[in-house]
């Protein structure tokens, strides 16, 4: 009984006794059962039935209630977590319409572990808990271990440590008094286990999380490769209570589960796996290899839109990049990150007011029954009293009574009314200035992110204008070079060997000065105008010398590109000047080719060749100058050298 039903008695009992023994007319108020045990329930979209029928199916629609399970994992793979929770509340809603309770249960489970992996912890402990109470109904017993193993998992991820670990040892009692009947028995008690020390870990009773950590993986037989106990052995790491053999084995385990859930398509439990192997080499001290698991995190969670998962992910990139000193990286981590929460924070506040909304509305619609259901029973009340019109002076006497009563009741409920009123009024009060401060917040972030755009179109026009200033600066030395020639003709060939050297530097900056992108430079464009100015520079009607060029697409940092544009000029020059000496003509020819970071740069031409074709010459600036730019770039130089063939000049990075 509610205390509004409670209120309600304790004002009609005197005047019912009063009643009863001066004219012997019979009162009887029955207090209605209160639904608040399965009203929370119903505002969410879910029903539990207090009294519920045998569960009557067909085999046909049992398949069907799995056939839609199946499919709202295929859909979490394919469209993301929010159409995989649709397709499961579509089998949900399909279960309860045809009776197949273990299609129910199933549906139940898969509902709140998808609204676990949303970040909707408080739905999914609601469907953990609708789901328990159906498997008791029904006495499932073979399901209460994993309701309450997932509702202490939930728990304990929404920080209740101590009832989590309540709920897990009931799960751990259950699995002992009722033992799963299929083969994955040790599974089943090793996720449980695995369970207890994560929340024993977070509670700080660290005896405790290393003791049924160790009871986790020795009941978790070799041949089974779960993420589950994985993860519990990298958290034990952080105990330094496992030896390297249990390091090695643990990361053996990850992988294999990696594997796993790869080849079954399972792309949430691949996502979860390389986020515990990326946090296992991270602390490892494996940077490199926990980096590139934890971007392939990313983009899995980013592929099935799971938030939880990419929050950890992008958290975990920012750990890595600052232990690595790339603090530019882990200053854009950092930024998604907080763009991430800053949607959470938003999805969560409005189906925090959605869910108030539901609650104020079906409050209003109790009301309302209550409401009908107190006239109703006031007129019969009166019908009873309107039999007595044989004694006036019952009737009288009754009729003050009833009088009184109707004025107490309509006293009681004016004032009941008056406080609902008032408090819903200071409600909407608070929900109206809450609303106009997200909207003062939202007008905020608008105004800071267009100063931002400023900002950054302000710094994006001053890195123009520095390169462009650099480029002319290059071309006045140039322009000072030419003139040097001409007052110093015996100075002419090394002045024209660092005015072709200056200008590959100068292309760099105009390139850039030219395109958005700032940091990086187009190598295949920037290459094109190399090779032409170098050609109009070099080329003559007497000797013609054509040239011939295959770049592909890459992209070089500014810090590279100059070198690089440096050593192009060397190779060409020197085929150019050294290679066709006393012929009529020659052809040279550049590639360029390679992914990412690595590239092959071939530069050919069908010349006299070298006099040794192991060793590229070392005696003059260029070659020097070639060699050091080759180390510089981390690239080998390989040189193949023929009379008849001419010189091939490979330079490769991996």
């Amino acid at each position: 009984m509610n205390m509004k039903d409670f209120t309600l008695t304790t004002v009609f009992s005197p005047y019912a006794l009063l009643l009863t023994s001066c004219f012997l007319i019979p009162l009887s108020l029955i207090a209605q059962p209160s639904h608040s045990d399965t009203g929370d329930l119903i505002e969410h979209g879910l029903s539990y039935e207090s009294t519920p029928s045998p569960p009557v199916t067909s085999i046909r629609n049992a398949q069907h209630v799995q056939q839609l399970n199946k499919t709202a994992m295929l859909m979490v793979n394919n469209r993301g977590l929010a159409a995989g929770r649709q397709h499961a509340g579509i089998a949900l809603q399909y279960a309860r319409k045809v009776k197949d309770i273990p299609g129910e249960l199933d549906a139940l489970r898969l509902s709140g572990l998808l609204a676990s992996e949303d970040g909707d912890l408080g739905a999914a402990m609601q469907y953990y808990t609708v789901g328990l109470k159906k498997a008791r109904n029904y006495s499932y017993t073979q399901d209460y271990w994993s309701f309450y193993n997932s509702m202490g998992a939930t728990a304990t991820d929404m920080g209740n440590h101590k009832y989590a670990g309540k709920l897990l040892h009931e799960a751990l009692q259950s699995y002992k008094r009722y033992p799963p009947l299929s083969k994955d028995s040790a599974v089943v008690a090793a996720s449980i286990c695995s369970n207890l020390a994560t929340c024993y870990s977070r509670l700080g009773n660290h005896g405790k999380a290393l003791a049924y950590g160790r009871r986790a993986i020795a009941t978790l037989a070799p041949v089974q490769y779960r993420a589950s106990v994985t993860k519990l052995v990298a958290g034990l790491l952080e105990m330094k209570s496992v030896h390297y053999a249990a390091r090695d084995s643990a990361q053996r385990r990850l992988q294999a589960a990696t594997a796993i859930h790869h080849r079954q398509n399972n792309v949430l439990g691949e996502a979860h796996t390389l986020l515990d192997l990326a946090d296992f080499n991270f602390k490892l001290g494996n940077l490199a290899t926990a980096n590139r698991l934890a971007l392939e995190t990313n983009e899995l969670a980013r592929r099935i839109k799971s938030v939880g998962i990419q929050r950890s992910a992008l958290q975990l990139l920012s750990q890595i990049t600052v232990a690595k000193g790339n603090f530019r990286d882990a200053v854009m981590y950092r930024d998604q990150l907080a763009a991430l929460n800053s949607t959470i924070f938003t999805i969560e506040t409005a189906r925090s007011l959605g869910q108030q909304r539901a609650s104020l509305e079906a409050r209003q619609r109790e009301h309302d029954r209550m409401r009908i259901q107190k006239l109703t029973q006031a007129n019969l009340e009166n019908r009873k009293l309107s039999n007595t019109q044989r004694y006036w002076m019952m009737i009288m006497l009754g009729s003050l009574l009833v009088a009184i009563i109707c004025i107490v009741i309509v006293t009681l409920y004016y004032r009941k009314l008056k406080e609902r009123n008032t408090s819903l009024s200071l409600a909407n009060e608070e929900i109206q200035r809450q609303a106009e401060e997200n909207q003062r917040q939202a007008d905020e972030n608008h105004r800071q992110a267009e100063e931002n755009q400023r900002q950054a179109a302000e710094k994006q026009v001053l890195l123009q204008e520095l390169h462009h200033r650099v480029k002319n600066n290059l071309q006045i030395i140039s322009t000072l070079l030419s003139w040097q020639q001409e007052v110093e003709p015996e100075l002419a060939s090394a002045l024209e060997a660092s005015q072709a050297r200056i200008l590959s530097m100068a292309l760099v900056h105009e390139q850039l000065y030219a395109t958005d992108n700032l940091a990086e430079v187009q190598l295949d464009a920037y290459l094109t105008k190399l090779l032409d100015t170098l050609h109009t520079s070099y080329n003559s009607t007497q000797k013609p010398i054509i040239i011939t060029k295959t770049l592909a697409p890459l992209i070089m940092t500014v810090k590279e590109a100059i070198p690089f544009g440096l050593l192009v000029n060397e190779l060409v020059t020197n085929s150019y000047k050294h290679a066709f000496a006393g012929r009529a003509s020659g052809r040279v020819h550049v590639e360029l080719s390679g992914q990412g970071a690595s590239f092959q740069l071939l530069v050919a031409d069908d010349g006299l060749g070298l006099h040794n074709s192991n060793k590229v010459p070392t005696a003059s600036l260029g070659t020097q100058l070639i060699a050091s730019l080759a180390k510089q770039l981390k690239a080998i130089l390989e040189v193949e050298s023929d009379c008849h063939t001419g010189t091939r000049c490979t330079l490769a990075r991996a």
